[in-house]
């Protein structure tokens, strides 16, 4: 999506992509403008989990990692856990994001990603030195 001054990204790494559509918008009274409008129509059935970004192109990258529970070679289901890496394009600062939304009851707790982080908890988060900055 592009305004008149900047490049935005909106991007869906786990869910239905969104859908995007033009309207008639107005701050005020009878001074209407152009619209661009983000439409999310993701179905679930008692829960749900979904990662959105929006982001300025020229400053981040995101990407999604893919983790598996320990013991199993395939990739974990996304109500299960979800891993991605947010990158500062102007630097060397890159950070792993692993939520794990619900408690695992099945199976191994200890999940592992791509970049072979080690992953339990709710919230694990590293930085590019693969240093863990946040577990809850």
């Amino acid at each position: 999506m592009k305004t008149n001054k900047r490049n935005f990204a909106a991007d869906v790494l786990y869910g239905e992509k969104f859908k995007h559509s033009k309207s008639i918008f107005s701050n005020k009274y009878n001074q209407l403008c152009n619209n661009d409008k983000l439409i999310s129509e993701e179905f679930f059935t008692d829960r749900g989990n979904k990662v959105e970004a929006f982001y300025e192109y020229d400053l981040l990258s995101v990407r999604k990692v893919n983790v598996h529970q320990n013991g199993s070679n395939s990739s974990a289901d996304k109500d299960k856990i979800i891993g991605f890496e947010i990158k500062i394009n102007d630097t060397n600062k890159k950070f792993s994001v692993y939520y794990c939304a619900y408690d695992t009851f099945k199976g191994d707790k200890l999940y592992i990603s791509e970049n072979n982080h080690s992953i339990y908890g709710k919230l694990t988060v590293f930085d590019e030195k693969n240093r863990r900055i946040k577990l809850l």
